[in-house]
């Protein structure tokens, strides 16, 4: 919204109360006093109201004044209309020079408007290009979202897949562990079973040695059947280790692919969410120069709306002047 002009009566009004304080009069005391208005409107009712203060001259003193102060006031009359003579005289000389001025700062206004005007027209010509990027990103953006959440699907279901596949493998891996440790304490039992066979059937021997001797192809025999039974015991021990080795290998082998299949899942995943993060800083990046732009549009129409008014208020004023 622009701010209302400054009118003659108010800076007739200000320039009296400056010269009541003993301060010069110019544009910029007045609008410092008054803190608003242009530099060429107060200019111009600064002029005028001069142009006006200097035809008012006082001839003669009142009747009534004592004949013993008139020469008194002869003096300070003629002092003071010489001392507003100086001023007038610098007030007009400091008026021509901010006239000066200010047709430089209007010629130097003029030009940054047509320089203004010519980066609007390229900042809209960007503007409608960003814009069209802006569309295009966006469509890509719902593509590959769309593509990134159907994948995120396959990838969740995949990954459930071979959870529970692990899952299976390590439930299977324990239950071999376990049937190993089972074997072994099977082998150990055996083991000390067979040892405490083989002390008793020695000290049955050596108790009977002398009288038995005749048992002792049957002595020998039973320790080779123990011996055999042993070993048959602990080949049949060796082949279920290999069994279980073999499968034990198998499953770490799907375990070790199911786990790179995640890694290169995970892998994908997180280079479709980089390059969301990517787009989406793009998205953000285009809306931040939108808004720049449509700043400077704002901002540039509204110097065309002030300029505006202030030139309808100099033509205002010109046509008054004239009439």
């Amino acid at each position: 919204m622009s701010r209302p002009g400054v009118d003659y009566e108010t800076v007739k009004y200000t320039a009296v109360k400056l010269l009541s304080q003993g301060i010069a009069p110019s544009v910029q005391k007045i609008r410092e006093e008054l803190g608003t208005g242009s530099n060429t409107t107060i200019s111009e009712h600064l002029k005028f109201w001069r142009d006006e203060y200097a035809k008012k001259t006082i001839h003669h003193l009142p009747a009534n004044m004592p004949k013993e102060l008139i020469s008194t006031f002869e003096v300070l009359w003629q002092t003071a209309m010489e001392h507003a003579q100086n001023q007038l005289a610098e007030y007009k000389k400091t008026v021509e020079s901010e006239r000066g001025i200010a047709l430089l700062k209007e010629k130097d206004s003029e030009q940054a408007v047509s320089d203004l005007q010519l980066k609007l027209t390229e900042l809209s010509c960007t503007l409608e290009q960003e814009i069209a990027n802006k569309q295009k990103l966006d469509v890509e953006l719902a593509i590959v979202n769309d593509h990134l959440s159907k994948q995120n699907e396959v990838i969740i279901v995949q990954k459930n897949q071979y959870e529970d596949r692990l899952k299976r493998v390590y439930e299977e891996k324990d239950h071999l562990i376990t049937q190993c440790h089972h074997f072994q304490t099977e082998i150990k039992i055996l083991h000390e079973k067979l040892t405490l066979q083989a002390e008793e059937q020695k000290r049955l021997f050596a108790k009977q040695n002398a009288l038995q001797e005749q048992s002792e192809t049957r002595w020998l025999k039973l320790i080779d059947q123990a011996r055999q039974e042993t070993k048959d015991e602990r080949k049949k021990l060796e082949n279920i280790r290999h069994q279980n080795s073999e499968r034990i290998k198998k499953l770490e082998s799907q375990l070790t692919n199911a786990q790179r299949e995640i890694h290169e899942n995970d892998v994908h995943l997180k280079t479709a969410q980089e390059r969301i993060i990517q787009l989406r800083q793009e998205i953000k990046f285009i809306e931040t120069e939108y808004i720049k732009s449509r700043a400077i549009i704002m901002k540039l129409e509204e110097e065309k709306k002030q300029r505006a008014i202030s030139h309808s208020s100099k033509a205002k004023k010109e046509r008054t002047t004239t009439q």
